[in-house]
């Protein structure tokens, strides 16, 4: 954050008089300035943090199940994180800069290229981010074809959903972080449409994919032994002996129990905090815009 905001000052961010192309005033340029200070250090910072609670559920896997996931997960392989990189720049520089051209680019002057290279290294850490967490959610993924399972109690398996729950709280935190762009109390779509377009599905597959083998083995499981109660009860007698009535109760029983069984390893507590975690971004969107009309509410006296 700190080499970010010398590179700025000495670029003219804080001190040009003159507003670059593709900013319409100095609070909007001054918004767009925090977001590049603040934006790659939280996502360091998150990241690391992520890094460190996945190889301690990879810890717990291994312990539980005797299975080896932590040891792959000492390093991300380097060609994940360049093909992250490579994709997060490819993406900054067709959908998030704020020229049209390379003439535009140079003709704006030092700051502009200046801001231009900053954003394409935000986006270049949100593919490093991403390859890395991907990486950690194949290796859960994998653990889950090889783990034994008991559909009656999952809870052995929370490592499992806790860390895509991780990785969403880091997405989130990432959505809400972008709202410093409306400092200048204008809300501007494009500022979050972008960046949902690959937070959004990068949520969706970061908290199924690493639960998404044991969804399906609990799945099957489920279904072999709905198969077997079913065919246990249409092979009772006809019409039925008062001996044989609570053998049918019970099978009928076994077959509802089978039938509300979760074939995810997701518990009341993490759904309700996956709900809140969706709330939280269009909520800080309101805010931002609400703030806007009050402040110009305000001014208008």
């Amino acid at each position: 954050m700190v080499v970010i905001t010398l590179v700025l000052v000495s670029a003219g961010a804080f001190s040009e008089p003159v507003v670059p192309r593709g900013f319409s005033s100095q609070r909007q340029l001054l918004g767009t300035n925090l977001l590049l200070m603040l934006m790659p250090s939280y996502l360091i910072f998150a990241w690391g943090l992520s890094v460190r609670r996945s190889r301690s559920l990879l810890e717990q896997v291994d312990a539980l199940f005797g299975v080896s996931a932590y040891a792959a997960a000492v390093r991300a392989p380097r060609r994940h994180m360049a093909i992250g990189a490579a994709i997060g720049a490819v993406y900054a520089v067709l959908f998030n800069l704020p020229v049209a051209s390379l003439g535009d680019l140079i003709a704006g002057g030092r700051l502009l290229m200046c801001l231009v290279l900053l954003m394409i290294l935000v986006w270049v850490t949100v593919g490093l981010v991403l390859a890395s967490r991907l990486y950690i959610a194949s290796l859960f993924h994998r653990a889950g074809r090889a783990v034994p399972l008991d559909p009656y109690d999952m809870s052995a398996l929370e490592p499992f959903a806790r860390s895509g729950m991780g990785d969403v709280a880091l997405a989130i935190g990432a959505l809400v972080l972008a709202t410093v762009q409306s400092i200048d109390a204008t809300f501007r779509y494009q500022n979050y449409l972008f960046s949902s377009i690959v937070a959004v599905p990068a949520c969706l597959l970061l908290l199924f994919l690493p639960m998404y083998a044991l969804h399906a083995r609990l799945r099957d499981m489920k279904k072999r032994e709905l198969a077997e109660v079913r065919a246990m009860i249409r092979a009772m007698p006809k019409p039925l002996a008062i001996e044989d009535m609570s053998a049918l109760e019970t099978l009928l029983q076994r077959r509802d129990r089978i039938e509300g069984l979760a074939s995810w390893p997701l518990n009341v507590s993490m759904i309700s905090k996956l709900l809140i975690y969706g709330v939280i971004p269009p909520a800080a969107w309101i805010g931002a815009a609400l703030m806007e009309r009050l402040i110009e509410e305000f001014l208008a006296g």
